[in-house]
């Protein structure tokens, strides 16, 4: 076998097992980290699902309105959160949940709640439980979040923190894709000729391409990506 074809052989074997160990290790590790987020334990090829009936309750118990701001709150729109996250030793048992507003569930990140009801003490009773006697708007949390201490770690934006599963799998498809074409054209183009230059390009984002659509359709079988 001529030397140039047995080592592009080998260049595209090599590929094709690395674009499949990429696609299914980046798949999932994105799907544990969207399980983890939720407060379920990750495990491959199960869907994390609250029980049936539970956010409609929740949204009866609040009386339509989020805990923290006392915000009317649509049921489609509303979060469920962990008053104790995961991280924190929390559990999924109805005593540990509430219905919170987009604003304050991403405010809250992975504090609990007695440190977010510190925090916003001035807007928040400090009892558990209970919620504002007004509504309050969220330019007032605002303004509290940039005068204390730990500003600047509310303010930075986390991406991880505010995609959604569906965006998270996105996200890492592309990330993965533009990983693998790199890491298949640099390191052939160095030892290939210069008139093998726009064919090794074409394959490689071939190969990205592939490793991109394989963390696609790996999170699409397993159900992880959907939206939250």
């Amino acid at each position: 076998m001529n030397p140039k074809v047995a080592m592009l052989r080998k260049c595209a074997i090599e590929s094709w097992r690395f674009v499949r160990a990429a696609s299914l290790t980046t798949a999932d590790a994105i799907i544990a980290l969207s399980l983890m987020r939720k407060g379920a334990r990750p495990k491959p090829g199960t869907r994390a699902a609250w029980p049936r009936g539970l956010r409609e309750r929740l949204y009866r118990e609040q009386q339509r309105m989020c805990m923290y701001c006392r915000t009317n709150l649509s049921i489609r729109a509303s979060h469920i959160d962990h008053i104790t996250p995961v991280n924190q030793g929390g559990t999924n048992d109805r005593e540990n949940l509430q219905l919170l507003c987009p604003g304050c569930n991403l405010r809250k990140s992975d504090r609990n709640d007695a440190e977010f009801r510190y925090r916003y003490r001035s807007l928040v009773p400090q009892e558990r439980g209970r919620m504002p006697d007004r509504r309050i708007n969220q330019s007032q949390f605002r303004t509290i979040t940039k005068a204390t201490p730990d500003a600047a770690s509310y303010a930075r934006f986390k991406v991880g923190k505010y995609l959604t599963s569906a965006q998270k799998v996105s996200s890492g498809a592309i990330a993965t894709a533009a990983v693998t074409a790199l890491a298949i054209f640099i390191p052939i183009n160095e030892a290939a000729a210069p008139e093998d230059a726009s064919a090794l390009l074409i394959a490689s984002f071939a190969a990205g391409a592939a490793a991109g659509i394989g963390v696609r359709l790996r999170a699409r079988h397993t159900g992880k990506d959907q939206e939250d």
